[in-house]
């Protein structure tokens, strides 16, 4: 049972017809507008949140001018140096050593060992300057330590990469491994498949001297090529460790291309350092070294701070409006309450106490304001979204200015005799 001004209320609100449905539409307008806003703030710190975590910030060694990415002369220990910084999340380094001529399968993948005929090599001088002519028109001949993440493969994916079961890229990293990757168009062309090892003749140019051999390596992956290029990728460490041909690694190794992709986005600076400190040079600039290396950061950084800005300038108008809401709110409960000063007046005139006049009209606005607003909040919900902790205090701090606004209208209102405030001509 209601006591008797929280029953005047009730009343109030059954028999308020517009004015009441006019206080309800209001809060739930007010309820989808802070959804509507604080959800849209969220969106872009969200999109901003996911561009900086799935961002891949790809750096490379290059020449001077920052373009050519690949036959150049890196040092081993440099590459080495930043590799071992923790901070990549992978990096490729390749070496093309020459051009291969696949001589066919020595051993299949059954296990069948076929004979195959013993290449001629040529011993004159003139002779072997022919024959590495002929075999610039081979497959390129590569080591690497990542056939996905070669230079090769810098601007086009690499496709439909098969890898024979057990195995997999940290094969090429790891040492001892006697595999390669080839080409779906070579595999095609001889009659190859995963597992079967391969006679493969090489040819080498390396420090001014010529090397000629050849090597049985089992077929470990095959790879759709995107251009016309054909690559044979081995391990990067292939022939370094090798004995048999009597090639051994030099002093001083060199890669001809260095590919790294940067592990997280606020790295980004320590990674900078890193590079320097390891004796690269920045793209452009002018340093003691030669060999240089740049990051493709431009877009990231460009795209992130123009998110920032945006964010900035939608949080500054958002916070405007909000204020303006709250300004609204306030001035709105005042005037509805005012719009009652000769009901106020007529109950002070009837003997009504203040306190419970105060009571019956500041309970009718608090109710119908939160029934508003939480009307608002549901249809919010039922639109499949979940209200922020933002919404929810910008929706309680519209209530608090309504409620303030009604009671400070009702002090102004009651503060005056009840016969004064009916003799006004309003």
């Amino acid at each position: 049972v209601l006591s008797g001004e929280l029953k005047y209320g009730v009343l109030s609100m059954l028999r308020g017809g517009g004015r009441t449905a006019a206080v309800l539409l209001l809060g739930g307008v007010m309820a989808l507008f802070f959804g509507q806003l604080t959800s849209s703030l969220e969106e872009y710190r969200a999109q901003l949140t996911a561009l900086r975590e799935n961002a891949q910030l790809v750096g490379q060694a290059t020449d001077g001018s920052g373009q050519q990415i690949e036959e150049l002369v890196i040092p081993e220990q440099m590459a080495a140096d930043v590799a071992a910084s923790g901070l990549l999340s992978s990096y490729s380094i390749s070496d093309r050593m020459g051009n291969c001529r696949i001589l066919g399968a020595a051993v299949t993948a059954d296990g069948e060992i076929r004979s195959l005929p013993e290449p001629v090599i040529p011993g004159s001088s003139f002779a072997l300057e022919t024959f590495f002519a002929q075999m610039a028109y081979e497959p390129d001949w590569m080591r690497t330590n990542s056939v996905e993440h070669s230079y090769v493969f810098r601007y086009t994916a690499a496709g439909d990469i098969r890898w024979l079961e057990g195995y997999s890229e940290a094969d090429f990293a790891s040492g001892g491994k006697w595999i390669c990757a080839l080409p779906h168009t070579v595999m095609e062309a001889h009659d190859l498949k995963l597992g079967d090892t391969v006679r493969i003749l090489y040819a080498i140019r390396d420090r001014g001297s010529q090397l000629v051999s050849t090597a049985d390596l089992l077929v470990a992956a095959s790879y759709v090529s995107a251009t016309e290029s054909e690559v044979v990728f081995c391990p990067v460490d292939f022939l370094w460790r090798s004995v048999n041909n009597g090639y051994a690694k030099p002093i001083g190794g060199t890669y001809d291309s260095f590919v790294f992709t940067l592990e997280d986005h606020e790295d980004l600076d320590a990674l900078r350092q890193t590079l320097e400190d390891a004796g690269f040079t920045p793209a452009g600039s002018k340093g003691k070294s030669r060999t240089y290396a740049v990051i493709d950061d431009e877009i990231y950084l460009n795209t992130t701070q123009s998110m920032e800005r945006q964010i900035r300038y939608v949080g500054a108008l958002y916070n405007s409006l909000y204020v303006l809401a709250g300004i609204m709110g306030f001035v709105l409960a005042w005037l509805l309450t005012v719009s009652r000063k000769t009901e106020i007046a007529l109950l002070r005139a009837l003997g009504t106490a203040p306190l419970r006049i105060g009571i019956n009209f500041l309970f009718e606005q608090a109710v119908l304001c939160a029934g508003g607003l939480l009307l608002g909040t549901g249809l919010w919900m039922l639109s499949g979204k979940t209200p922020g902790s933002l919404q929810k205090l910008l929706t309680g701090a519209f209530f608090v200015c309504w409620t303030v606004s009604a009671g400070c209208s009702l002090a102004a209102s009651l503060g005056k005799r009840g016969m004064v405030s009916l003799s006004e001509p309003e």
